[in-house]
């Protein structure tokens, strides 16, 4: 595996910061958070043009994943610790997080761990937060773009709030904004900053076009309870690329319970 090769080269590895950042990828992508985690805690990260949002991003990937064990495992007040960690980030980390940064899957799960708990105060606190930001998918073609994923946790926090019509509005805007955009013939807007890779290679933004959108929908139709025409959208997803890191970590996503 890839992620082997460059550990077995770690030496090189560690002297470039995008090279040291797609093994952290690698290893979220493969399931190892923990070492994920360890690695960009050891690591003193510098910006460099092309890599904006990229070591942040696998920062609290790991660390939600990571919680996300501990709330499967009953360990609700760990959970609550990692969710925390992930609102702001170290300095190693070499980046600041934006003033229009909406954390709706880390408050959404800081509200469900809280709502294991019995702490209903804390835990309505965060599902209201996670409910908050744009309603609207973006393209995400630049870094500081919301994620549409985000509007998939609105919807699951607007669930758990018993707004169970304005969720499934969510959940629908997700699959409108797929199927209208899956045909899209992608043009790149040159005069735009904060392009998410450094362009060292042409980068195939059609076919991300096509993965995004199957990715959305597949999003709304979890939300919907239909996870048969999700798991359809998240496969037409992956035949197309297998490191789309919002369909590893939905594929195989159950919808909490907890009420």
């Amino acid at each position: 595996m890839i992620s082997y090769y460059l550990q077995e080269h770690i030496d090189l590895v560690e002297q470039r910061d995008d090279s040291y950042v797609q093994l952290i990828t690698l290893l979220n992508e493969t399931g190892d958070y923990q070492q994920a985690y360890e690695k960009l805690m050891g690591h003193v990260f510098h910006p460099w043009e092309g890599g904006e949002g990229k070591v942040s991003t696998q920062y609290e990937y790991a660390l939600v994943e990571l919680a996300k064990k501990d709330i499967d495992q009953c360990r609700y007040q760990d959970a609550v610790d990692k969710l925390k960690k992930a609102l702001s980030y170290p300095l190693n980390l070499g980046e600041g997080k934006l003033p229009i940064t909406h954390d709706n899957i880390i408050d959404f799960y800081l509200g469900l761990a809280y709502k294991y708990l019995k702490i209903a105060d804390e835990s309505k606190k965060y599902f209201k937060l996670a409910i908050q930001g744009t309603g609207t998918p973006a393209a995400m073609i630049y870094y500081n773009d919301q994620p549409a994923d985000n509007i998939f946790y609105q919807g699951l926090a607007l669930e758990q709030l018993d707004q169970s019509d304005n969720a499934v509005a969510k959940y629908q805007t997700l699959i409108d904004y797929g199927k209208k955009h899956l045909l899209d013939k992608f043009t790149m807007d040159y005069f735009a900053v904060s392009l998410p890779d450094s362009l060292l290679f042409n980068e195939d933004y059609q076919k991300q076009n096509t993965i995004y959108c199957y990715y959305l929908m597949g999003l709304g139709y979890l939300g919907l309870n239909k996870d048969k025409q999700a798991d359809v959208d998240f496969k037409q997803a992956i035949q197309l690329s297998n490191d789309q890191q919002g369909v590893i970590r939905h594929l195989h996503f159950s919808k909490p319970t907890v009420k």
